[in-house]
């Protein structure tokens, strides 16, 4: 018999594994047992005669406990995951937009419902894959939304927010606007597409091929993509196959949760190790995937993301990495947690940069709370400022892998958090209209291009975008979540869509520094001046080229004085626009903007 396809479950448990299929009525219509080898590993090797088979395995433990669960392998599955279903693994073939150089990436962070539900963006089949494949999009203003918006904005990278199989939203329920809606941090099945964003949930095939034509056409617009991996939990302990199969970290039979979701894979253990190995690297040959991102990668291991970076390389050694590296997990004591402290054992793996971020905003956890941009703080701030956009808090080995934001899908959106500093309703009018936010506003965007690292930018930002204060919008209805295409054609917020797409263009030049190593950064950087709300730094911009930055952050001009005379200095930026202006004498760095000069 060929071959065509080949189970294998690593189940140390189990005396007896089986393959139980079903029909569609669901009734049981097959058995067959699984091989077990000398490893706990148990197999079954089946022909195409099988296509379409939609099947459960059934695991028996030492105790005679009987459980059945969805075969954590599938690649495809039924409506809500309920059944695997034998289908030919895909195998892409496809071509990858060049990756830019280390460093000028900007990675754009979206969520596929959000960009494609609204009744106004002018999208067909709202809420799913097709309609984020669909080119030639316009809102009801004609504005450009959808894959031709993405084209628009000069960004690298896409993140797609989790697209595996997860849980918390009913693929065979209403979808339609307001109906339901999940951000999608509760896997199910993490090799499996999810259905939801299918034009037909109930056909296993239709969501593959969907997603694959969503890849394919953020690819020919010249976007890598990066997909929100999550390993590090599951939804339902109780009913997934990990639970049987030993994959947790427990103590004393007690499920540990340090990610706060109910349970914590065990990634060290290394079935599991080898299960997320297989998993990243199928994404990558079945779909072309161009990065991932670890959700919560500090409860990973680094033996487990070291792993993951040797397959990859394999695959293609310019797939992007990066995580979440926060300080958590219950790890054993052998195990080197896979976060921000650890940062020098996995270079090539980058890392949200949090001082960056609560250095520029304030405290993500504390709405009222303001950071540089809100004008607070004194020369502290703005030192911790410096250190943050030159990376020198964590010991990361290359400049690339600290990644520099102020926003993300968790959390207030800037314009919120400025409006709860400023104690306004960030959907109110008069929000919109205080030219003061407008400009913190800018300024927030604009510090992470200035820093050394890669930026990271949450989808509408551009436009100011508010989630009504709403921060932690995670299942909140789609009138909180849904992407505003016009609102970047407002006039009140068209300024910070223009200078975005600026800066994205400004930051991929050839003629903004790239350092390649950390001893370039000290050598090449230098702290020229720091008090409360305002900071200065020259930059060493090679081939007798001096860049000089200064940010004020404060409500009145910062009159800096003449920078050295036997130079011709140019602005590059100021007041809030790319520009090319020769400057004579007095430098002034209007209030709440930066300004970049070059000698």
């Amino acid at each position: 018999m060929v071959a065509d396809y080949v189970l294998s479950l690593s189940a140390p448990h189990a005396v007896a594994v089986e393959l139980i299929g079903y029909n569609d009525a669901g009734t049981e219509i097959l058995r067959r047992p699984l091989t077990r080898g000398d490893d706990s590993t148990f197999s079954l090797a089946l022909s195409s005669a099988y296509t379409g088979l939609r099947y459960r395995l059934r695991h028996t433990d030492r105790n005679g406990c009987v459980t059945e669960f969805t075969d954590p392998h599938a690649t495809a599955v039924t409506a809500n995951g309920t059944h695997g279903v034998l289908l030919p693994r895909r195998r892409w073939n496809g071509q990858r937009p060049s990756a830019p150089k280390p460093g000028t990436e900007i990675i754009y962070e979206i969520h596929i419902r959000d960009l494609t539900i609204a009744p106004s963006a002018g999208i067909e089949s709202t809420g799913t894959f097709a309609g984020l494949s669909q080119p030639g999009r316009r809102t009801a203003k004609g504005n450009p939304s959808g894959l031709d918006y993405l084209r628009s904005l000069g960004v690298t990278h896409v993140q797609l927010m989790p697209v595996f199989d997860f849980a918390t939203v009913d693929e065979t329920g209403d979808l339609s606007f307001n109906a339901q809606y999940n951000w999608g941090y509760d896997p199910d099945h993490h090799n499996a597409v999810e259905g939801s964003y299918a034009t037909d949930p109930t056909d296993p095939s239709t969501r593959i091929e969907e997603f694959a034509a969503c890849i394919d056409a953020l690819h020919s617009a010249g976007l890598r993509v990066i997909m929100d991996v999550v390993y590090n939990h599951v939804y339902d302990a109780g009913t997934h196959a990990f639970f049987p199969l030993g994959y947790f970290r427990t103590d004393g039979g007690e499920l540990y949760d340090a990610t706060g979701c109910g349970n914590e894979v065990a990634t060290e253990q290394p079935a599991v190790r080898e299960f997320i190995v297989d998993s990243v690297a199928y994404w990558a040959q079945a779909f072309g995937i161009d990065g991932f991102r670890f959700d919560l990668m500090g409860t990973h291991d680094v033996e487990t993301m070291q792993a993951i970076r040797r397959r990859l390389d394999e695959i293609d050694p310019e797939i992007l990495l990066l995580g979440e590296g926060w300080e958590m997990g219950n790890h054993l004591e052998a195990v080197t947690p896979a976060d921000l402290l650890h940062a020098d054992e996995i270079p090539r793996i980058r890392m949200f940069n949090d001082q960056a971020r609560d250095a520029i905003r304030g405290d993500n956890f504390d709405a009222e709370v303001p950071g540089f941009v809100a004008g607070h703080g004194g020369t502290e701030c703005s030192l911790e400022l410096f250190c943050a956009l030159t990376s020198t808090r964590y010991p990361f080995l290359k400049p690339e892998q600290s990644v520099l934001y102020v926003e993300a899908h968790d959390n207030l959106t800037m314009h919120d958090k400025l409006c709860a500093v400023a104690g306004l309703d960030p959907a109110s009018t008069k929000a919109a209209d205080d030219e003061e936010l407008l400009r913190r506003h800018l300024l927030a965007m604009t510090l992470p291009y200035l820093g050394v690292g890669t930026v990271f930018v949450h989808a509408g930002m551009e436009h100011r975008r508010t989630k009504h204060g709403d921060e932690n919008s995670y299942r909140s209805p789609d009138r909180i979540n849904a992407f505003d295409y016009d609102r970047g054609w407002d006039p009140r917020h068209a300024r910070v869509r223009e200078l975005f797409i600026a800066l994205n263009r400004w930051r991929r030049q050839p003629g903004w520094p790239q350092p390649s190593s950390y001893a370039e950064v000290d050598e090449r950087y230098q702290l020229l001046h720091a008090e409360p709300g305002r900071l200065s730094f020259l930059i060493d911009g090679g081939e007798q080229r001096e860049i000089y930055v200064a940010i004020n952050a404060r409500d009145r001009d910062w009159e800096i004085g003449p920078l050295a005379e036997d130079k011709r200095w140019v602005h590059r930026l100021h007041d809030h626009e790319i520009d090319h202006t020769t400057v004579e004498g007095q430098v002034v760095v209007p209030a709440i903007s930066a300004s970049v000069l070059e000698s």
